[in-house]
C-alpha cells in the first residue's frame, strides 16, 4: 500500500493485489484481506470521505479543494481485486479505481514480478543461484537484497522480460510447494470478460 498526497489536500491510497493470509509475499506487494478490511479501509475513512478517483481529478482540474477526500486505487487488475477487494469495498460503501493492463487482461498470464514476490521466501540459495544465472547477473552477497536486485535486473537488463529458464524455475517451485492451485490464481490479472460481472461505481 502506498500513500499519495494532492497539492490541494486529499489522499490517494494505492494498492496492488490482495493475498491470502498464508500466501508468502517476499516483495511486500500484496496486502492481506485482513489488512484491507481492518486497516486500509479504516485508515481511508479516518483520513476523510472515500470518493471515486474521477471526482478527485475533476476537483483538482477545477482548482477546487480536495481536502478530506480519499481515493482507493488498484494497479494491474489482479484477480484478487475482483474476488476479494471489490466485495470488501462495496460492503464499506466505498469506491475504488482499477488500472488494468490490456495485454495481461487479454492473456490472463500472471505478472513476473508477482511470481517473483510469491516464491522469494521459498527459494533456496541454490535456486537463487539458478535464477541469477538465468538473468546473467551476479548473485548479491546479501541474499536479503536478492529479490530487489533480481527485479532491477529483469527491468534493466532484460527489458522487463523474464527469461524462459526463470519461468521454468518459478513453475517448479510453485508446483513443489503446491502454490499454483491455492494461491497463484489470486495474482492472475482478471480477464477482460470477467470484468463484465463487476458492478461499476
Amino acid at each position: 500500500m502506498m500513500l499519495g498526497w494532492l497539492p490541494r489536500g486529499g489522499t490517494i491510497l494505492c494498492f496492488h493485489g490482495v493475498r491470502a493470509e498464508e500466501q508468502p509475499d517476499g516483495g511486500g506487494i500484496h496486502v492481506t484481506e485482513h489488512t484491507l478490511r481492518g486497516e486500509a479501509i479504516a485508515l481511508a475513512t479516518t483520513l476523510g470521505t472515500i470518493v471515486p478517483l474521477r471526482d478527485l481529478i475533476a476537483r483538482s482540474r477545477e482548482a477546487r479543494s480536495t481536502a478530506g477526500l480519499v481515493a482507493l486505487t488498484f494497479d494491474d487488475a489482479c484477480l484478487s481485486v475482483a474476488r476479494v477487494a471489490a466485495p470488501a469495498i462495496r460492503q464499506a460503501g466505498a469506491h475504488a479505481t482499477v488500472f488494468a493492463v490490456r495485454s495481461a487482461s487479454e492473456s490472463g498470464v500472471p505478472y513476473w514480478w508477482d511470481r517473483l514476490s510469491l516464491v522469494t521466501p521459498l527459494l533456496t540459495v541454490d535456486e537463487w543461484r539458478q535464477l541469477f544465472a538465468a538473468l546473467d547477473t551476479p548473485l548479491p552477497v546479501n541474499v536479503t537484497d536478492a529479490a530487489r536486485v533480481a527485479r532491477d535486473a529483469v527491468i534493466a537488463r532484460r527489458q522487463g522480460m523474464l527469461p524462459s529458464a526463470s519461468d521454468a524455475l518459478f513453475a517448479a517451485i510453485e508446483a513443489r510447494h503446491g502454490l499454483y492451485g491455492r494461491l497463484v490464481r489470486a495474482i492472475h490479472p482478471f480477464r477482460c470478460g470477467w470484468a463484465r460481472g463487476i458492478p461499476a461505481s
